[in-house]
């Protein structure tokens, strides 16, 4: 079996955001999604003015790692997220994050725009 990825980045506006609950709910919205054996880990880093927050989580054990770097202010977020897990398909993995991205910014008020990377 080999590991793989999947990478995305998106512009989060929300008017009462917090991006550590932000990254809190799409690190679980993900979990939701996985299989419960998954071997892997899931990242978020939430980039604003100020600052940033990384969290971290593997499905077992369940745990998310937080550490937060400056102090949110409000305005805009921009989300990086990647899923890298053994055995699963890159398209499972990028539906698995792009809809959880939109689980937590409709959970949260957010209006989310994905950024394509130019290759």
């Amino acid at each position: 079996m080999e590991f793989t990825s999947y990478c995305g980045k998106w512009e989060v506006l929300c008017s009462a955001a917090n991006p550590e609950e932000f990254a809190t709910v799409l690190i679980q919205a993900c979990k939701r999604r996985l299989p419960p054996e998954a071997l892997g880990h899931i990242k978020a880093i939430v980039e604003f003015s100020g600052g940033s927050i990384f969290a971290s989580s593997t499905i077992i054990p369940p745990e998310i790692t937080v550490q937060v770097q400056g102090s949110y202010g409000g305005g805009g977020m921009m989300v990086h997220g990647a899923l890298i897990f053994m055995g699963l398909s890159g398209a499972l993995l990028k539906d698995v994050l792009s809809l959880s991205i939109l689980e937590a910014g409709q959970s949260m008020g957010c209006t989310i725009k994905e950024i394509k990377e130019e290759s």
